[in-house]
C-alpha cells in the first residue's frame, strides 16, 4: 500500500463509511485472530457498538490536521468484556476491507 493510499484511508470523513456490525465482527475475526487484551490478558471476543448484526456500526470521529488541511478520522472501537480496555481501529481501513469483501461476494454469486 502506498503512503498516499494509507493517508487517504486515515483522513477520509467518517460520513463516507457504511459498515455493518457483521462486517466489523468478521473483520475482527479475520484480522485479529488470537487477540488478547493487553491489560488483563482476556481472550474473550471484544464487544463493540452496532445497532444490530445487519445495522450500522457506531463510528466516532476525531479532528486531525494533515498536509491537506483539517479533516476527521473515523474510528471504530472494540471493548474488552473483562476489564473495559478499548482498541481503536481507523474506520477507513475496515471500510476498504469491507468493500473488497463485498466485491468478492458479488463476484462469487454471478
Amino acid at each position: 500500500m502506498s503512503d498516499d493510499t494509507e493517508n487517504n484511508a486515515i483522513v477520509r470523513d467518517s460520513s463516507e463509511f457504511d459498515l455493518t456490525g457483521g462486517e466489523f465482527a468478521t473483520f475482527l475475526h479475520e484480522k485479529c485472530q488470537g487477540m488478547k487484551c493487553p491489560a488483563c490478558g482476556s481472550e474473550e471476543v471484544p464487544m463493540f457498538e452496532a445497532d444490530s448484526f445487519d445495522g450500522p456500526v457506531h463510528l466516532s470521529s476525531s479532528p486531525i490536521l494533515s498536509p491537506e488541511g483539517y479533516g476527521a478520522k473515523g474510528h471504530c472501537t472494540a471493548i474488552c468484556q473483562s476489564c473495559g480496555y478499548t482498541w481503536v481501529f481507523a474506520a477507513g481501513f475496515i471500510f476498504d476491507w469491507a468493500l473488497e469483501k463485498r466485491m468478492e461476494d458479488s463476484h462469487s454469486e454471478e
